[in-house]
């Protein structure tokens, strides 16, 4: 592992430690370990560009960049789900919430399909029964699920709610 100096980034205090975290998914050939697609800085450009105000943000308060020193929007678990027509990635984004969504039919061509987070940011407090920190992620495929359509259950951690999307 390469040491990183602090020094060598604009805005980090030279004398504290950093721990630099993902920011994207990346699709690999399991058999040869090629990685094949990464989503590089598409989660930021897309948080940033639909809902500004969470950006870079975390489970405690709004506010313009409070992670990027960190994880960033901190992707914390990826499902996949295969409609028969399409297969898609699930990303859940622990700080920021919400889940992005990516066709990867196919995996070198992988796209950016959706992004939707329920937080509340109206007011700015965040302890108003928003869902934070989309931990875990189940799919429900269509023939398991109560509604005949495929679901996502979003596992929050912070709010210690559950999220249900019908896709």
């Amino acid at each position: 592992m390469e040491l990183v100096k602090a020094s060598e980034f604009d805005g980090l205090d030279v004398n504290s430690d950093y721990t630099f975290g993902a920011r994207s998914f990346s699709i690999w050939k399991a058999d040869t370990m090629e990685q094949v697609y990464d989503s590089g800085s598409q989660f930021a450009a897309t948080i940033a560009r639909v809902m500004p105000e969470v950006f870079n943000s975390n489970h405690k308060e709004l506010g313009v960049d409070g992670r990027s020193n960190k994880k960033g929007c901190e992707p914390e678990d990826v499902k996949t789900l295969d409609t028969g027509y399409a297969v898609y990635a699930f990303i859940g984004l622990e700080r920021t919430g919400g889940v992005m969504m990516y066709d990867i039919s196919d995996p070198s061509n992988a796209f950016y399909v959706d992004y939707l987070n329920i937080r509340d940011t109206q007011n700015g407090d965040l302890d108003n029964g928003s869902d934070l920190g989309a931990e875990g992620l189940c799919v429900v495929e269509a023939m398991d699920s109560p509604t005949g359509k495929p679901l996502l259950l979003v596992a929050n951690e912070v709010s210690g709610t559950v999220s249900i999307m019908e896709l």
